[in-house]
Formats: C-alpha cells, structure tokens, sequence
C-alpha cells in the first residue's frame, strides 16, 4: 500500500497507464518515448549496461546504434535534451556477474554529453533497486526492468531465445513495466532523478 510520506515518497493520480509485460515492448516502447524528447531524458537503474540492444538479433548481435549507450549518447548531443543515467555503485561481486556494468558505463559515456551518475550513498549492505525512464516529466516508465542484455525477453519466454545474451545468471520471467503520463505526477517523476549530484 502506497501512503506517503511512510511507504512512498509522494503519491500522485495517473491520468493514463498501460501495462508493458517482457523486455521486447519494454524497450520499443522506451526507444519510441525516448526518439520523441524535447527536454530530457532521465534514467534510473539497479543495472544499466550500455551496449544493451534495443532489437538484439539472433545470436545476441545486432547494429552500434542500436544499443542503449550510443543511442543516448546521440539524444545528448542536442542541446535542448539533458540525458542522465543515475545507476547503481554496485558491489564488485553483484558487478561481476552483470559485465562490471559500473565501470563499463563509465567508460562508455566518458567524454559524452550524457550525465551519467553511480549512487554508493547507502547503507553498508544496501542498494538502490529503482527501474524508471522518465521523458520530459511528461512519460514515465515504472517497474521492474533492468538495462541489460540478459534481460530482453519476449511473451513465448523461451529459455534459449537466441536473441537473448545469457550471463552466469539464471534469465528473469516476465517483468511489469507501467508507463504514466499523469500532468500530476509530473514534477515528482524528475525530482526522482534530480536529487543527485551530478
């Protein structure tokens, strides 16, 4: 049950919702709300790793500018778009079994016009376990979806999808993903993501 300010931060009333379910819609969906930007464009996530697919091909491949960090990189290079990347610090064993995704995403937005952040400021033992898009604090995509190649899956959850990358991880099931652009909920999407450093 969400009551703020004791099991949620704030609360807020959707004027629409719709209900994305596997990493296939999750990511078309995204890219497509993420293409669109005026303003910005803010992620938040347990794992990021940029050289994740949007549209993975058999065998896991599939063109440059189709995975996450070069396309994010290209929105930024707009001025008009801010493009932040707020990301777990994550613990070097959690990070071994993910691509050492930290480090990888720090090298690959190096130089970039991307803000890309790492949070460690937590409790010894802890982590930030947020999933959001947020586009112009207009779209938000909510839920359980981590950016990552071993997380792409479609409704047929095949165990050996060739288009699916496998790591030393067993792959999830179905993850929920909500996108809300209530005019309400606005100003709480970004301030989300905005209260880091940068």
């Amino acid at each position: 049950m969400l009551l703020a300010p004791n099991t949620a931060w704030k609360t807020a009333k959707a004027d629409r919702a719709a209900l994305l379910i596997d990493m296939e819609a999750y990511f078309d969906a995204a890219m497509e709300a993420m293409s669109r930007a005026k303003h910005s464009v803010h992620l938040l996530n347990w794992a990021f790793e940029a050289n994740t697919l949007f549209h993975p091909e058999p065998g896991g491949g599939g063109p440059d500018s189709d995975r996450i960090g070069n396309f994010l990189i290209a929105l930024a290079k707009n001025p008009e778009i801010d493009v932040r990347v707020l990301c777990w610090k994550s613990a070097m064993p959690v990070a071994a079994t993910q691509h050492f995704f930290p480090f990888m995403d720090r090298k690959a937005f190096a130089g970039t016009k991307v803000k890309f952040v790492l949070d460690g400021k937590l409790p010894i033992g802890a982590c930030h376990h947020q999933k959001m898009i947020v586009i112009d604090d207009a779209i938000a995509f909510c839920g359980g979806g981590d950016i990552g190649p071993d997380r792409w899956d479609t409704p047929e959850h095949l165990d050996d999808n060739p288009r699916r990358e496998k790591t030393r991880r067993d792959n999830e099931g179905a993850l929920f993903i909500s996108a809300n652009r209530s005019r309400a909920a606005r100003p709480a999407h970004g301030l989300v993501l905005l209260d880091r450093p940068t």
